[in-house]
């Protein structure tokens, strides 16, 4: 067995190549899964910029400040001029992206006591259909209706009137 010593910048330097690997290839060839990477592109009033945010629980194998760099090489590497519209970089997990009010919509599963016995294939569907683990349970969180709906028929083909596809309102500033 051979013995790899690294420091922490040189395992971080090789998360964010992997990470800007990915997030590069997810760029070149969108995929039509709701899964991580999500990648949402918003006009600004100037429309040659974008703010581009990319929900991704990966983001927390990197340091904060290296995940807008991440962001915009996988751009530039994916999409050789399309980096150069980019404003606002904001990279976001779930919980971060719940708070900045992007992912609207949940899919949440309803079981009685009496159901509870459902509860662990309830949980591997979640999974399958690409929920994420937060400290508050297992969430399934979509930025479109159409996104959480076509999850909801899916789901509900599994286990029948066992779901409910809510919208969290995002509090406004005042």
């Amino acid at each position: 067995m051979a013995l790899i010593q690294m420091s922490r910048d040189a395992l971080t330097n090789l998360h964010e190549d992997e990470l800007v690997d990915e997030l590069a290839a997810e760029l070149r060839n969108p995929s039509e899964s709701t899964r991580q990477p999500l990648i949402i592109e918003e006009q600004l009033n100037d429309p040659k910029l974008l703010t581009v945010f990319v929900v991704w629980e990966k983001w927390r194998l990197i340091s904060a400040g290296a995940r807008g760099r991440v962001i915009m090489e996988a751009y530039r590497r994916a999409q050789s001029q399309r980096h150069e519209r980019i404003a606002h970089a904001i990279p976001a997990t779930t919980e971060e992206a719940v708070q900045l009010g992007l992912l609207p919509y949940a899919i949440e599963p309803m079981l009685l006591k009496t159901e509870r016995d459902n509860s662990d294939e309830v949980y591997k569907l979640m999974q399958a259909e690409g929920a994420v683990a937060t400290p508050s349970g297992l969430v399934l969180r979509y930025p479109r209706l159409d996104w959480a709906h076509a999850a909801y028929e899916r789901l509900n083909k599994q286990i029948p009137d066992c779901w409910a596809i809510v919208k969290i309102e995002h509090p406004s500033e005042d």
